[in-house]
């Protein structure tokens, strides 16, 4: 006989998501093809940042990385705040901590 396995309480139909600042929070577009576009686009990026920075505008949307630099300039020209942002992006698709990604993240880049 066959055996069926209850994977429902697993599957999450909700949108992953960061939150920036207290009731601002902004969903992530996780879509396996936009995921596999962001990838090869990180590929062909000039330089890490330039990688990240795409990612971002994949991840939450061009209008989405306006509004959290308006809300907070210097936030997505900064290189220590698009670090974050994208650790906290990768760290919401993946369903990791973002020391988990940050860790991940170092040892790729020094490779």
């Amino acid at each position: 006989m066959a055996k069926f396995i209850d994977i429902s309480a697993r599957l999450d139909d909700a949108k992953p998501g960061i939150i920036i600042a207290p009731g601002e929070q902004y969903e992530i577009n996780d879509d396996k093809n936009n995921i596999i576009k962001m990838n090869l686009a990180i590929k062909k990026a000039g330089s890490e940042l330039d990688g990240m920075t795409i990612a971002l505008g994949m991840l939450l949307g061009d209008d989405k990385v306006a509004e959290i630099e308006k809300n907070h300039p210097g936030m997505t020209t900064r290189l220590g705040t698009i670090k974050q942002l994208f650790v906290g992006a990768m760290s919401a698709i993946n369903g990791e901590s973002p020391d988990e990604v940050e860790k991940r993240f170092r040892d790729t880049v020094s490779k």
